[in-house]
């Protein structure tokens, strides 16, 4: 019950009547010594090798029966009330016990003092901007999706395929632990500094990468010219589908190359004579009455 209740919540409250009990008799002149145990090796209820192995996921190792009972006997015999007696690896706890909220709880342990690691800027780091720098503008995007899938599948044990873009992370199996090492292999990789919680902030494969593209100075660039080609893409589906008679054919690939004029000039000189007979072709009654008006006024 000191750091949670994972798993043991009863267990968890009955402890905390323990040290509420301790310090109740202390107040009272009478003895009594409370201990918070951190799973034992070889004996205890968390003995079992998938207990040791949950621990051991967040930062907990298991301490030998000799050294424990010489704990409780330096317990007893300098009269502690209530205490933890645990063998912690710092650098992995402290880090997933305050993936979401700060704590200071633990800001008087001396290992947690030192000075927060800096962002990646190693070899993972240049291959990946490498990489990313390479990659089309228009598809950068999917490189990140598909670089935080990967992280992703390997955090979690799994393939790529089990990892889908738009799923929460929450429901693929991260929790604080699994949430931290995500966070660790993205800075690594990115050399970004991101926070514990960005798996929170940011819930899926898909918004953590836009997340990502944000962070590297990507949106606005992508804003651009990805935009222009995904509606491309778009149009060329719509095109594509059928429904459309010639008539309308023919009108939509003169604006298109209406549109290529102001885009490429060369290309635009050259096409501009069929670009408008194929105007005048495919247009409608109105549409020459409009083009007269515009061009000379109304009688």
């Amino acid at each position: 019950g000191v750091w949670g209740s994972g798993r043991q919540g009863a267990y968890g409250a009955a402890n905390h009547f323990l040290d509420a009990l301790a310090e109740h008799r202390r107040s009272q002149g009478l003895p009594a010594t409370s201990i918070a145990w951190g799973p034992w090796a070889e004996a205890g209820m968390s003995a079992d090798a998938e207990s040791l192995a949950y621990f051991k996921r967040f930062g907990l190792h298991p301490i030998g029966p000799e050294l424990s009972v010489k704990a409780l006997h330096q317990a007893v015999s300098a009269g502690e009330t209530t205490l933890t007696v645990a063998n912690f690896d710092w650098a992995r706890f402290t880090p997933t016990f305050t993936a979401q909220r700060p704590s200071p709880f633990l800001d008087g342990i001396p290992e947690n003092r030192r000075e927060p690691e800096q962002p990646g800027s190693g070899v993972e780091t240049s291959a990946f901007r490498a990489e990313l720098a390479k990659t089309p503008a228009s598809q950068r995007h999917g490189f990140l999706v598909q670089r935080v899938r990967t992280y992703a599948a390997a955090t979690l044990g799994r393939t790529v395929e089990e990892i889908p873009a738009a799923k929460p992370f929450q429901e693929l199996g991260f929790d604080s632990l699994t949430a931290v090492q995500l966070r660790n292999q993205l800075n690594t990789a990115t050399g970004l500094a991101l926070p514990a919680t960005v798996i929170f902030d940011h819930p899926t494969p898909e918004a953590l990468a836009g997340h990502l593209r944000g962070q590297l100075g990507l949106a606005g660039e992508e804003a651009g010219e990805g935009s222009v080609l995904a509606a491309l893409d778009k149009w060329d589906a719509a095109y594509g589908t059928g429904g459309l008679d010639e008539a309308a054919r023919r009108r939509i690939a003169g604006r298109l190359r209406v549109l290529l004029s102001k885009w490429d000039p060369a290309e635009g000189e050259a096409d501009r004579s069929a670009t408008a007979h194929d105007a005048l072709e495919s247009a409608s009654a109105e549409d020459i009455f409009d083009l007269i008006s515009s061009e000379f006024g109304k009688s």
